[in-house]
């Protein structure tokens, strides 16, 4: 699926994503990327689910 849509979605374990803040990750996440296939998932994930996301995210690596 990642390969039909453009821009590409970003690589999770990238040195560029892993470098973004958490703040920077949430406001993604929860506010999306317009232009892009990044919807935003503030009215689906609750705050704790967000904190589970971003342990997740964090533990990813190249």
């Amino acid at each position: 699926m990642a390969g039909y849509t453009n821009p590409p979605p970003a690589n999770l374990t990238s040195q560029k994503t892993q470098s973004k803040s958490d703040h920077e990750l949430k406001d993604v996440i929860m506010n999306g990327r317009p232009g892009t296939s990044m919807i935003s998932f503030k009215d689906a994930i609750a705050e704790e689910q967000f904190n589970d996301l971003l342990t997740y995210l964090r533990s990813l690596k190249p």
